[in-house]
């Protein structure tokens, strides 16, 4: 219990260096304890020299809070970095907040927020608070708002009380952000890195994000939703529901999703038909993968009569968008087609009104090799 006890006390102590401006302070342990005594101290010395992650934290913070034995940053962090040397998030953090200070270490902010991110990907409340406020301070790294209220957030949904403070400012600052930082972590999740790779806990958050009118987070989630091993008539409805409703937004990637899901028949009857009807408005929204699907469609007659002419427009604007695919598709429709065809769909697809509103790709790099 002791070393419980401990381990909260200093993750307190931790946080409370990075508090954002504005912010209340974090509230000081209230509970009213004596000292550590000298045999409470010999028992933790005696775990923490034996590798006891857990103690070796507790011990860092008595030295570092004078709390039974002579204050010393330097053997706090001696008994921190053993402990964050094996993976303890408590240890972890505390070493961020001994470089964030330069408290018994040279002050370093990089590696400060290399021990924040290790403590938050293990689990660590206080890490992911003081995350949060070095992005919304731009301690150490650029002010970035969204992800700021990302780890605000998790701080929040992982326990920290003072993250709710955070989280309400954040939402009193801009209403849609913690929709867009549910988004970030539902990213975060999804990817791994930053936090540990969790579809489940990814989905969680993409669905809080476009419950809160964020369409890139419907569609992702209606992708993990239908990518799942076995989903269910429910997932696959909410998919769907999902995805047509970012596509009544004019959101082309909903619209796209609508054309798997009818071309795939993933809780739906096949039907080419409707899978084209949502490949031409995704196209007609500028979705580049859906204008190259579309040309497809056009080339095999695939839910539409089939039209050469109409298939290279389309084929033809998905290559300029560089999207993947569309390069190998038009060398290999070119050949099938008159030159003169082949010039009047280039026509057609450069002065498209979708194409006019298609953004200019970057130039790629010329000095290496090129395959």
């Amino acid at each position: 219990m002791i070393i419980l006890f401990l381990s909260l006390a200093f993750a307190l102590a931790a946080a409370q260096q990075t508090t954002p401006p504005s912010s209340p302070t974090p509230a000081q342990e209230t509970v009213k304890r004596q000292p550590l005594s000298s045999s409470e101290i010999s028992q933790l010395r005696t775990k923490a020299e034996a590798g006891d992650a857990s103690a070796q934290s507790a011990l860092g913070n008595a030295y570092w809070t004078g709390d039974g034995v002579l204050h010393s940053d330097e053997t706090a962090v001696t008994w921190f970095r053993k402990a964050a040397d094996q993976g303890d998030a408590d240890g972890e953090n505390a070493l961020g907040t001994m470089y964030r200070m330069g408290e018994g270490v040279t002050k370093d902010r990089d590696e400060a927020l290399l021990w924040y991110h290790k403590a938050a990907r293990d689990g660590s409340a206080a890490a992911m608070f003081n995350l949060g406020a070095a992005y919304y301070n731009g301690d150490g790294v650029d002010t970035d708002e969204v992800t700021s209220c990302a780890w605000f957030s998790l701080a929040q949904e992982a326990g920290y009380p003072k993250a709710d403070d955070a989280v309400r400012r954040a939402t009193s600052e801009n209403a849609g952000r913690p929709s867009q930082a549910a988004e970030k972590i539902g990213e975060m999740y999804l990817k791994g890195g930053e936090l540990p790779k969790n579809p489940d806990k990814a989905l969680k958050w993409y669905r809080k994000a476009a419950d809160g009118g964020v369409p890139t987070a419907a569609v992702n989630a209606a992708a993990l939703l239908i990518g799942g091993a076995d989903p269910t008539a429910e997932e696959y409805g909410e998919a769907r529901k999902r995805c047509e409703s970012t596509a009544k937004l004019d959101y082309g990637p909903g619209a796209f999703c609508m054309a798997v899901i009818y071309k795939r028949g993933l809780g739906v009857t096949q039907d080419p038909n409707q899978s084209a009807k949502w490949l031409i408005r995704a196209a007609n929204l500028g979705y580049p993968k859906a204008m190259l699907q579309l040309g497809e469609a056009y080339w095999k007659g695939d839910g539409v009569n089939p039209n050469l002419i109409t298939a290279y427009t389309w084929i033809w604007m998905a290559y300029k968008a560089q999207a993947t695919g569309a390069q190998q598709d038009e060398e290999a429709l070119r050949k099938q087609m008159d030159a003169g065809d082949v010039e009047k769909a280039k026509k057609n697809a450069e002065t498209s009104p979708v194409r006019q509103q298609l953004p200019v790709p970057q130039k790629k790099r010329t000095d290496g090799p090129t395959q």
